[in-house]
């Protein structure tokens, strides 16, 4: 037996002498991509004219031996050959009885290139939760670059409301739009067309200049505005907090009548489907120098001069009686003045609604004389917003309150504001109709319950879909003095017949509804819950809006 082994161990001994280890033949390093740099996985690696082949690793990393290099090559060389199916294959020498270290690098195939180079300028599909739920309900599978650029630019464009005229934001110096006001349709105007747009600070950084043009083909008239606004500290007034900015506007364009101390009449496509046409409206010509700035510690300040000249338009009169009963007509009135806003929040962006209060100020002074204005008054008006988060989800309030003094005509009261179409307008009362109540104070709470799927993520299979209900509050109470009413006062415009004081009950409706249908859509059945019995009412109705929900 000690013999025996002293053979093996003999044996074994010269077999190393003649093949050491240092003779096999040693490949090993990195395959990275020669573009980006990354480790590419699973790459094939071996000696030419072997079968026998390994895998580069999660780092890239390989190493592979050959001892029968050694035998059946004379000339010190062999190769091994690098491939992968997204790659061009790569041959490359190797020196026998070594170790040979090398990091190579594999070229993309021009068809692999092309995809990943749509695939990587792609944005992030976690920012659009419509794209999300779609890939889901596709089982995951991915968009094709093409559809999902298209779906991405919708996104952008539902959510900006304005088309950029170059691909790259740094370069872009113009936005066209408001894209939901290239076509619309009222009462008035019938089809409506209008192009617009605005600069950017690529093309200036302190100068911005804003406008409109839009044509309505059923009363054939041309409506235009323009804003010019220089920035004093180089902030965008269209998108930017910390604005320090005067402004001059000059516009002619059709105003609703409820718009006059609220928001102005926005064209827009989706609120051009109505329930009650809106064929009482004004021709407003507007020019007016308005000062802008917002402070670090929450305080924004607005002042303003402004003068209007009002004229009906549609089936809208604005007659007087005399003494003797005559009626006069009037064609037009001008009314000129100054403002002030005052707003404040502990956020840092006072102009947008947070979870901590939003409190603003308005008063506005007419001054008759001023600019040939018609009429002196006052008008005032306190807003509170608050934002409450809950285990739910959260619950909204939007409360406010006003008062108009001094004589004036109807176009200058608190007419509430009425929605006619089928659109969910914020601020809007869905089921009110045109001039149905005209004030000259008033008290107003809006209250929107937000749940996060509070019961539909409950429900099997429907939890996918991520719908969110929604729960809304609207009510309005105006009162009306005497000396405002026309058979009290003979200077003032004749109500319309739509028209009256509102009683002692306050106008309410209240909805429920869905929202996030398909990350887009939302859908409220709307109910009206006081002063039923007037004419011509709706007393329920769907409505529906497009809203991009983060």
């Amino acid at each position: 037996m000690k013999t025996r082994a002293c053979s093996l161990l003999l044996v074994s001994f010269l077999f190393l002498l003649h093949f050491p280890l240092s003779s096999q033949t040693i490949v090993r390093g990195f395959v990275r991509d020669s573009i980006t740099g990354q480790a590419i996985v699973s790459a094939s690696i071996k000696f030419e004219g072997r079968e026998e082949t390994v895998s580069s690793a999660l780092s890239g990393y390989f190493e592979v031996r050959d001892i029968a290099a050694v035998r059946n090559n004379t000339a010190g060389v062999q190769y091994i050959i690098v491939s992968h199916e997204n790659y061009q294959e790569k041959k490359l020498s190797v020196t026998v009885n070594q170790i040979n270290v090398f990091d190579i690098l594999l070229s993309p195939q021009a068809e692999y290139l092309r995809n990943r180079q749509q695939q990587d300028s792609l944005p992030n599909a976690a920012n659009y939760p419509a794209i999300l739920l779609l890939q889901k309900m596709l089982g995951n599978r991915k968009i094709p670059p093409p559809s999902y650029r298209l779906l991405v630019f919708a996104s952008d464009l539902l959510t900006e409301n304005y088309l950029p005229t170059h691909r790259r934001e740094e370069k872009n110096k113009f936005n066209i739009g408001p894209v939901t006001s290239f076509i619309s349709r009222n009462g008035i105007e019938g089809i409506r067309l209008a192009l617009g747009g605005e600069t950017t600070s690529k093309l200036n950084q302190y100068f911005y200049f804003k406008g409109l043009g839009a044509y309505g083909f059923g009363d054939r008239q041309f409506k235009y505005s323009g804003t010019a606004t220089w920035s004093f500290n180089g902030k965008n007034p269209n998108h930017d907090y910390g604005l320090d900015a005067l402004s001059v506007r000059y516009q002619y364009d059709i105003q609703s009548l409820n718009s006059f101390f609220s928001s102005e009449y926005q064209p827009n496509i989706f609120l051009s489907f109505k329930r009650q046409q809106e064929n009482m409206m004004r021709y407003q010509r507007k020019i007016s120098v308005n000062y802008s700035k917002e402070f670090s510690n929450g305080m924004a300040a607005e002042t303003w001069s402004f003068l209007n000249r009002e004229t009906p338009a549609g089936s809208l009169q604005w007659l007087s009686t005399d003494e003797q009963g005559d009626i006069h007509i009037t064609n037009t009135y001008k009314v000129a003045g100054v403002g002030l806003k005052l707003h404040y929040t502990k956020t840092d962006k006072p102009l947008q609604h947070g979870y901590t209060p939003n409190l603003s100020f308005s008063y506005q002074q007419g001054i008759k004389g001023f600019l040939n204005g018609d009429y002196d008054y006052q008008y005032a008006e306190f807003a509170v917003h608050k934002t409450f988060p809950a285990t739910f989800g959260l619950i909204a309030l939007h409360a406010k309150t006003g008062k108009i003094w001094g004589n004036v005509p109807f176009p200058l009261l608190i007419i509430p504001n009425y929605n006619l179409s089928y659109g969910i307008r914020q601020g809007g009362y869905n089921l009110m109709n045109l001039l149905e109540f005209i004030s000259d104070k008033y008290v107003s709470l809006d209250m929107e319950t937000h749940f996060d799927g509070l019961l539909f993520n409950k429900i099997p299979f429907v939890s996918n879909l991520k719908l969110k209900e929604v729960i809304t509050f609207s009510g309005f109470y105006g009162d009306l003095s005497s000396d405002k009413l026309p058979e009290n006062n003979r200077t003032l415009f004749i109500f319309p017949d739509i028209s009256s004081r509102m009683g002692k009950v306050p106008y309410m409706e209240a909805s429920i509804g869905l929202e996030n249908i398909l990350g887009l859509f939302r859908v409220d059945y709307v109910r009206r819950l006081t002063y039923l019995d007037k004419p011509g009412i709706s007393k329920g109705g769907c409505r529906f809006s497009l809203k991009l929900l983060f």
